[in-house]
């Protein structure tokens, strides 16, 4: 199948992912993040009750900061100077950052924070 001069599995398939991890990284940074905390969900194994509270007090304050962020919003119409934009220039960013430091928290797993790190540095 053809469509504009590519097969099929060079538009969908893995190579078209490995292309865009090294050109594109905007493309795979949602998947990658979210398969990452979708791992650490099923493999994690809590140890810790105070731990794994505390981590879910960091992905809820997360959560929290993202709601809020994207309330003060207004793409291409202006820039955003309200809310938590007027203390940090990416609080979406900041939001994502603290639900997966919860998520790793919560994991007990003390290699999720080495690939949180690494995944922040590569994104």
């Amino acid at each position: 199948m053809q469509f504009e001069g590519k097969n099929l599995y060079e538009r969908i398939g893995l190579a078209r992912f490995v292309r865009d991890l090294r050109t594109n990284r905007h493309r795979t940074r949602q998947l990658v993040g979210i398969s990452f905390l979708i791992l650490l969900t099923i493999v994690g194994a809590p140890t810790n009750a105070d731990l794994y509270f505390l981590g879910v007090a960091a992905a809820t304050l997360g959560i929290a900061v993202r709601m809020w962020a994207s309330g003060h919003v207004k793409k291409d119409k202006m820039l955003a100077t309200t809310g938590p934009y007027a203390y940090v220039r990416h609080p979406l960013y900041v939001g994502n950052h603290l639900i997966t430091f919860g998520f790793c928290l919560a994991s007990g797993l003390w290699w999720s924070f080495f690939v949180w790190i690494a995944l922040g540095i590569f994104y």
